[in-house]
């Protein structure tokens, strides 16, 4: 994993600009640059690959483009009502013995491992009092 953090803006102590990149196991490469400091407010993910591309948001209600072959299609899907309402059922459910919620502790930790490699070096020599 390689990663860069910084503080663009100065609006708050925390980085507002995040640039990563990674490899899976499988051998596939992934990346992400994430700006709190931008002109304007948007989110997407992008899925390449040999025979086409996928994008999506995981934040807003645009449809979802699919490109392949030379043509493009748009799904509008639209969000839920309640778009977490799912999840926290399962947390509900397994406080109430009456099910498994798939978020772990472990799985917590592992995303914070992560999290903790993109932003350490960042965090230990830029920020104030490091």
């Amino acid at each position: 994993m390689r990663a860069l953090a910084a503080n663009v803006a100065g609006a708050y102590k925390a980085e507002d600009l995040v640039t990563a990149s990674w490899r899976f196991a499988s051998g596939i490469h992934g990346s992400g640059a994430f700006c709190y400091a931008g002109d304007r407010d948007e989110e997407w993910n992008e899925i390449v690959g040999t025979k086409g591309r996928l994008r999506f948001s995981t934040t807003r209600a645009v449809p979802i483009e699919l490109e392949r072959g030379g043509t493009r299609e748009s799904i509008d899907i639209g969000d839920p009502p309640h778009v977490h309402q799912p999840l926290i059922q399962t947390f509900v459910d397994e406080l109430n013995g009456v099910g498994a919620c798939p978020s772990t502790g472990e799985s917590a930790a592992r995303t914070t491992r992560a999290i903790d490699r993109i932003l350490g070096e960042y965090r230990t020599t830029c920020l104030p009092g490091s």
